[in-house]
């Protein structure tokens, strides 16, 4: 049977998993990634538009809740779906690559900590 997790590591492997999640559904230094995924989502792709003005039509953007590239851009903005991939991979690396826990897992814990902190505590 493999390793037994304990108290302070679950609560560390959701700390990091949590600064993941928020890390790219909400910090701004993720927003490029999502406004691009958002371009994309909502363009249509070049041969219809090569199509269509070819045949002399305008063609309006996609809508994003009929294709599957609106379920990409809500799976990217989606804290609680992006939170399920990066609690396993931080799981991954607790279990996989012990190596790479200090950076992969303990420093985004702290960074949660910190954020939460920010978070509830009024600015001085």
């Amino acid at each position: 049977m493999g390793r037994v997790v304990t108290s302070l590591e679950v609560v560390l492997l959701g700390l990091a998993a949590w600064r993941w999640a928020r890390l790219v559904t909400v910090d701004e230094i993720t927003r490029p990634l999502r406004t691009a995924v958002d371009h994309w989502a909502r363009r249509p792709s070049r041969k219809t538009r090569k199509l269509a003005s070819g045949l002399g039509f305008a063609v309006k953007d996609r809508d994003p809740d009929i294709a599957w590239h609106g379920k990409v851009l809500y799976l990217i903005n989606c804290p609680h779906c992006v939170g399920v991939w990066t609690s396993a991979g931080v799981v991954a690396v607790w279990a996989w690559a012990p190596g790479l826990w200090g950076p992969l897992v303990v420093v985004p814990a702290v960074a949660g900590v910190v954020s939460v902190l920010a978070l509830v505590l009024p600015p001085e």
